[in-house]
């Protein structure tokens, strides 16, 4: 194996891998494109104060990155073709730009569990407007709460109208409900249960906006679990 290959391959791989040609032979285009996401994500100019590290020399890094990518893509030959003009669809959308108006967490991680979205934001990988767009195209998958009450006769036609116009300013359907006498706690409790079995995970929409691919999202979230026990530990000794 050349001194370039090898070069490239610690580049995307990072310098812990070892480098023996059989590893080549392991290469395919979709792991190699997955890889090459990761990387860049973690060393992306916009993590500069995350890393500690300069905006220059996360951008240098970045370049280098990107060259090995396609060195190493080059080896793969026709085999990369099929996948060639979804991976170019993918970069259109320039997902690593920072556009006006977005912003990027440049602190540490709260000591405290997150979900998917919040890791991927508190990790500096996705801007808040993105987290925010998500969460709200979560919460569209997934039924109201009054149509689900009303699927299991927990409530009337005429029941939800009288909710819906009592509702004080912020407060939750199922919190009216309850406030109004017209369910139990544990109804509420049921209906919001089954509603979050019927929404759609969170990493779906950053598989739809081109952001992520399902390989990289089971890897974020073994981060994200990863952290959560961390912040468990350190709760435990508090």
């Amino acid at each position: 194996m050349s001194p370039e290959i090898a070069s490239a391959l610690r580049l995307l791989y990072g310098e812990q891998v070892t480098v023996k040609p059989e590893l080549l032979g392991r290469l395919d285009p979709e792991g190699l494109k997955t890889a090459f996401r990761l990387r860049a994500m973690e060393i992306h100019p916009d993590r500069a104060k995350i890393l500690g590290k300069s905006s220059d020399e996360l951008s240098e890094l970045f370049k280098d990155v990107q060259t090995a990518y396609e060195r190493l893509r080059e080896l793969l030959g026709p085999s990369f073709e099929d996948s060639r003009q979804s991976s170019k669809a993918s970069k259109s959308k320039d997902e690593w730009a920072r556009a006006p108006g977005e912003h990027y967490w440049d602190a540490d991680l709260p000591r405290s569990n997150l979900l998917l979205g919040q890791f991927l934001y508190y990790a500096g990988l996705v801007t808040f407007n993105t987290l925010i767009s998500a969460i709200t195209w979560q919460r569209q998958q997934r039924p109201s709460f009054g149509r689900i009450a009303g699927m299991w006769d927990y409530l009337s036609e005429s029941q939800i109208s009288k909710i819906m116009a009592s509702r004080k300013p912020g407060e939750k359907f199922g919190e009216s409900a309850i406030r109004l006498g017209y369910i139990s706690p544990f109804q509420r409790t049921t209906v919001i249960g089954f509603q979050k079995w019927l929404q759609r995970p969170i990493g779906e929409f950053f598989q739809e906006i081109g952001i992520l691919e399902e390989a990289e999202i089971v890897y974020l979230i073994g981060l994200m679990k990863k952290h959560n026990r961390g912040v468990q530990m350190m709760t435990s000794f508090d």
